[in-house]
C-alpha cells in the first residue's frame, strides 16, 4: 500500500518479486532466444551507489538476479540454491543479454560466483556513448529514454520491485538505444 504516491498503480506492470522455483523454470522455459534479455543483480550495496559509480572489486555477494525481455514485465530470484541453476539457463538461453555498466560490475560478480554471463551490450556504455553531456545513472538514462517514472527509492524497501524495474528500465534504454 505504500506505492500510491508514485503512480506505480497506473503502470501495467507484470513484475514476478516473490516467484516459487516451479515459476522460475516456467519462466525459463517461456524464454525467447530472439529477443533481447536485460538482466541486472543486486548485492549488498546495489541500492547505496548509482550504477556508473560501481565497481565489482568490493562486492561480490549477489543477493538477487533479475531479468526480462518485455516492457513492463520483469521476475527477481534469489540468488541460492535451486534458483541458480534457473539463473544459469535463463543466461544460456538468450543470445542477446544487455545490462547498464554489467561490463564493470554485474558481468564479473555474476563470473565471481561461477556464473558464465557469455557475450553482453553494456546499456550503459551505449547511453553515454549517444548522450556524453548526461549523467549516466540508470535513473536519468531510462527517464530520458521514456521510462514512465523515478523508481530508486524503493530500494530500500522492496528490493525485489526495485530490482524488476531495474532490469524494465534497462530495456527501455536498450530499445531506445538500438
Amino acid at each position: 500500500g505504500r506505492h500510491w504516491a508514485t503512480g506505480l498503480e497506473q503502470l501495467s506492470t507484470r513484475y514476478q518479486t516473490m516467484p516459487t522455483i516451479d515459476e522460475a523454470w516456467q519462466y525459463v522455459r517461456e524464454l525467447d532466444p530472439e529477443l533481447p534479455l536485460a538482466f541486472d543483480i543486486e548485492t549488498p550495496y546495489s541500492t547505496r551507489s548509482d550504477e556508473d559509480d560501481r565497481t565489482a572489486f568490493t562486492d561480490r555477494d549477489i543477493r538477487l538476479f533479475q531479468c526480462t525481455q518485455q516492457r513492463g514485465s520483469g521476475i527477481a530470484l534469489p540468488f541460492r540454491d535451486e534458483y541458480i541453476s534457473a539463473i544459469e539457463r535463463i543466461l544460456l538461453s538468450c543470445r542477446t543479454k544487455v545490462g547498464f555498466n554489467n561490463w564493470n560490475f554485474d558481468d564479473s560478480v555474476l563470473a565471481s560466483n561461477g556464473i558464465t554471463v557469455g557475450i553482453t551490450d553494456d546499456a550503459m556504455v551505449m547511453f553515454g556513448t549517444m548522450y556524453s553531456d548526461l549523467p549516466k545513472n540508470l535513473q536519468a538514462a531510462a527517464q530520458m529514454c521514456g521510462f514512465p517514472m523515478p523508481w530508486k527509492a524503493f530500494g530500500e524497501d522492496d528490493l525485489a520491485l526495485y530490482g524488476c524495474m531495474d532490469v524494465d528500465a534497462t530495456l527501455a534504454v536498450y530499445e531506445h538505444m538500438k
